[in-house]
C-alpha cells in the first residue's frame, strides 16, 4: 500500500505518534491533553477513519461475484486483493472495527519502523562512506555483473530480489543493518505490564500490574554488552572470516567469504523484542532491508547534505513512539557507472577530491553563513552622510571577510583527500590563520575601539551587549581553534571540523550582524569623533598585524 507523506492520514498518524510519545516524558500529559488535546483527538479520528475506510472498501470488493475468497491463486489481472492482510483478517474476524484496529497496529509496527531503520542506516553509510564500497564489493563478489545497458541496471542488479537477496547471501550488508539497529533501534523505549505476579531471574519480584520499562537505545550502547567500542559504528563486530566480497586473496591465501558470527541473545539485543512477544515481522524486515540497501547502493553513491537538521554535526531524533529523524535525511545521489564508481559531478574519487582541494583557497566561500549588507549597497551616500555609516560599512566589509573565511572552511572541510597529508596540513594552517585574524580583530575591538565609543558617547556600557556576544561564541570558537592547532594530519576528520563550527557559527553570525546596527546608531553623536575613533582602531590593527601567535605548521 502506497501512503504518501502528504496524505491526511500520514500527517495525522505522525502527529498522534509524537503526541503519545510525549506522554512518556510529561507527567502532566493528562492535564495537557485535557486543555490542549484537540489536535490529538482530531488526529486519532483521522487515523481511525482511514482504517475503517480500508476495511469497508475491502468488504465491498469481497461481496462482488468476481472475488474468489477460497482461491489461493491471484486473479488474472494480477490483483492480489484476496491475499492481502485485510482480507486475511476478515477471513477470521467478524468485527470490522477489530479488523481496522488490527490493520492500524500492523501499519504502526511495520511502516515507520522499517522506513526509519533504513534512514538511519543510510545516514551511517553517509558518515562512513568506506562501508558503501565494502557493500559494493560484496555485491560484485556474490553476483555476476556486466556493463549496464541504457535504461537498465547491470546484470548483477537484476539478481537483487527477495529470493536471491537473503541475509545469509549478503552477510556484510546484513551486518551493516544489524549495526544500525544496535545504534538506532526503531523503538528506542519499550514498556510492558505484568499480567500476573512475576519473578525475575535475579530474584526481583513484581506484583501483577507492575510496569517494566527497558531502553534498547541504551542497551545497544552498553559497554558491558558490546565492549569498549560500543558507541562506534563497526559492522565487522557481527562477522567472522573476511570483510566483504567473495573473491580475492589475503595474506597469500584465498580470502574467505564472511559469515554472521556474533549472535546476541534477544534479551541483550531486544530490537525485535524477545520471548512470546517477539516481532512477527523480524525476518521480513531483515530481508527487506538487505534487498533495499543492495539495490540502492548498487545504483547510487549516498552523500549527506548538511543543513539545519544537524546539531553538533549529528542528526537529531524527533520525538515520537518510534525513532524518526528530525527533518528527514537530505542526501545527494550521483549515479554510478558500470564499474560501480560515481559518474557526473561526484567528488568521491581521489583525483576529483584532489582537484577540489587545489581550489579550496580560491572559491566555494559563498554559502552557509549569511552575508551582511553594506550601507553603500543600500544607496546611502557616504560623501554626505554621518561618519557612523562609513564606520558601519567598513566594519560590515571586515565582517563579511570573516564570514567568507569561515564559509570556505566549512564547505571545503569534508573534501580534503584523507591520504593527502600535505593538503590537510595546509588546510589546518589556513584554519589557524582564520582563528588568528578573528582574535586580532576582536582583541583590538575590546581594547581600543569599544572604549573609544564609550568615551565619545559618554554612555557607560554602550558596547556591553557586543562584548557579551563575544563571550557567547568564544567557548565554541576556542574548541575549534584548539582542534585546528593540535590535530595531526593523520587524524584529520572534516566532519569534526564542521561539527565544531556548528557550535559557534550561529552566535558568531548574530554578533557580526548586530554590531553593524550598533555602529550605525552612533549617528546621534559627533561625526568627527566617531571617525577619529575608527581611525585609531584601524591604526591599532595595522600596527599589530604582524604580531601573531606561533602557528603549529
Amino acid at each position: 500500500m502506497d501512503i504518501p507523506a502528504s496524505l491526511p492520514f500520514s500527517k495525522a498518524f505522525d502527529y498522534a505518534s509524537a503526541a503519545i510519545g510525549d506522554r512518556f516524558q510529561n507527567p502532566f500529559w493528562r492535564v495537557k491533553e485535557f486543555l490542549l488535546g484537540t489536535s490529538l483527538r482530531r488526529a486519532v479520528v483521522e487515523v481511525k477513519h482511514f482504517g475503517n475506510t480500508i476495511v469497508s472498501s475491502n468488504v465491498q470488493k469481497r461481496q462482488k461475484p468476481t472475488f474468489l475468497s477460497d482461491s489461493s491463486e491471484p486473479q488474472k489481472d494480477g490483483n492480489p486483493l484476496q491475499a492481502n492482510l485485510i482480507n486475511s483478517l476478515l477471513d477470521h474476524i467478524s468485527d470490522h472495527r477489530v479488523v481496522a484496529d488490527a490493520a492500524m497496529n500492523y501499519l504502526s509496527a511495520g511502516r515507520d519502523t522499517t522506513a526509519q531503520s533504513l534512514t538511519w542506516t543510510l545516514y551511517l553509510l553517509c558518515r562512513h562512506p568506506q562501508y558503501q564500497q565494502s557493500l559494493l564489493d560484496e555485491l560484485h563478489g556474490t553476483f555476476p555483473s556486466q556493463p549496464a545497458t541504457a535504461g537498465s541496471l547491470s546484470k548483477a542488479a537484476q539478481f537483487l530480489n527477495f529470493e536471491t537477496v537473503q541475509p545469509s547471501s549478503l552477510p556484510f550488508t546484513y551486518s551493516i543493518f544489524l549495526e544500525s539497529l544496535r545504534l538506532y533501534p526503531p523503538v528506542p523505549l519499550e514498556l510492558k505490564e505484568c499480567t500476573a505476579p512475576t519473578t525475575f531471574p535475579d530474584g526481583t519480584w513484581l506484583p501483577e500490574g507492575s510496569a517494566v520499562l527497558w531502553v534498547p537505545w541504551a542497551m545497544g550502547r552498553s559497554f558491558d554488552i558490546w565492549g569498549p567500542d560500543a558507541e562506534a559504528f563497526t559492522p565487522e563486530r557481527w562477522l567472522s572470516g573476511g570483510r566483504a566480497g567473495a573473491g580475492g586473496k589475503e595474506g597469500g591465501g584465498q580470502k574467505t567469504k564472511p559469515t554472521i558470527q556474533l549472535q546476541k541473545s534477544a534479551y541483550e539485543f531486544p530490537v525485535f523484542n524477545a520471548g512470546p512477544r517477539s516481532c512477527l515481522g523480524k525476518k521480513l524486515a531483515e530481508v527487506l532491508a538487505v534487498a533495499v540497501l543492495a539495490r540502492l547502493i548498487s545504483r547510487y553513491q549516498f552523500e549527506e547534505v548538511l543543513d539545519q537538521g544537524t546539531v553538533g554535526g549529528e542528526r537529531r531524533v524527533q520525538n515520537s513512539l518510534t525513532l524518526p529523524m528530525e527533518g528527514g535525511l537530505p542526501v545527494r545521489l550521483p549515479n554510478k557507472g558500470s564499474n560501480g564508481g560515481a559518474t557526473g559531478e561526484h567528488r568521491g574519487s581521489t583525483e576529483g577530491a584532489r582537484r577540489s582541494t587545489l581550489r579550496w583557497c580560491k572559491g566555494a566561500a559563498d554559502g552557509n553563513l549569511k552575508w551582511l549588507p553594506t550601507f553603500a549597497s543600500n544607496n546611502v551616500s557616504l560623501q554626505s552622510s554621518h561618519a557612523a555609516y562609513y564606520v558601519a560599512t567598513q566594519m560590515a566589509l571586515a565582517h563579511n571577510g570573516i564570514l567568507r573565511g569561515l564559509n570556505s572552511i566549512y564547505l571545503q572541510a569534508t573534501h580534503i583527500p584523507r591520504k593527502d597529508l600535505d593538503a590537510i596540513r595546509d588546510f589546518l594552517t589556513y584554519c589557524q590563520c582564520w582563528c588568528e585574524s578573528m582574535h586580532h580583530h576582536h582583541d583590538a575591538e575590546e581594547k581600543k575601539f569599544f572604549p573609544s565609543i564609550e568615551l565619545l558617547s559618554d554612555v557607560r556600557g554602550i558596547m556591553e551587549r557586543n562584548i557579551e556576544q563575544h563571550q557567547a561564541f568564544t567557548p565554541g570558537f576556542d574548541l575549534f581553534q584548539e582542534y585546528s592547532r593540535t590535530c595531526l594530519p593523520e587524524a584529520y576528520d572534516g566532519r569534526k571540523i564542521r561539527s565544531l563550527i556548528d557550535v559557534f557559527a550561529e552566535p558568531l553570525t548574530r554578533h557580526l550582524h548586530d554590531e553593524i546596527e550598533t555602529l550605525r546608531a552612533l549617528d546621534v553623536y559627533d561625526s568627527g569623533r566617531v571617525r577619529q575613533a575608527y581611525q585609531r582602531f584601524e591604526k591599532t590593527l595595522r600596527a599589530t598585524d604582524n604580531v601573531r601567535r606561533d602557528l603549529d605548521v
